[in-house]
Formats: structure tokens, sequence, C-alpha cells
């Protein structure tokens, strides 16, 4: 495995044991909660440092220019500004978050 499968793998394994800590609270289990908690605080000190808000849009903007000095982008590059910003940000940030950045601007 290369690095990013690696980064992904763990990000889904502590995105696994969020939710289930978030299962066992709702049902009444808080010690298993408490415990699937810890292990996702500790699998993230594998992870690398998340991107803040600013950070990211940052990372946004820098490519999204670059591409708009190439020529015109419009919805249609949507595909193309998404593969270009995502290869920078590597999962360090909400990819929901970073598409609502790039939609906007593009609009």
């Amino acid at each position: 495995m290369d690095d990013q499968q690696v980064e992904a793998l763990l990000r889904k394994e502590v995105a696994t044991r969020r939710e289930t800590a978030i299962t066992y609270s709702e049902n009444g289990a808080p010690e298993r909660a408490q415990a699937e908690t810890a292990e996702a605080d500790f699998i993230e000190t594998y992870l690398p440092k998340g991107l803040s808000e600013d950070e990211a849009q940052a990372i946004v903007s820098s490519v999204m220019d670059r591409l708009s000095a190439e020529g015109t982008l419009t919805m249609k590059e949507m595909g193309r500004a998404m593969k270009e910003v995502n290869a920078e940000i590597a999962g360090r940030f909400d990819g929901k978050a970073v598409s609502t950045m790039v939609r906007a601007r593009l609009a």
C-alpha cells in the first residue's frame, strides 16, 4: 500500500469507530462508546494534521487561480478542478466542504 492508501484506510477506521461510539451512546453503553472514541483518537495520531477551513480555502483559491489562468473555467470543468484540488488537499479536509468551495468559485 502507498501512503495515500494507508491514510484512506486509517481515516475509514476512525470514521467507523466514531459512528460506533455514537451508536453505543444512543443505546446506553457509554463505556463502550468511550472505548471506541479512545481508539479513534489513537488512530488519528498516525494521520497528518487536518487543514483548517482557511487553509483549505487557500488551496482551493490557488488551484482555481492557476486553472483560470489556463482558460475560462465553467461548471463543466468541475471534475477537473476537484481532481486538482483533491490532489493537494489529499483527504485532510472534508470533501463535501471542498466541493462547495470549488462550486462557489465556478459560479
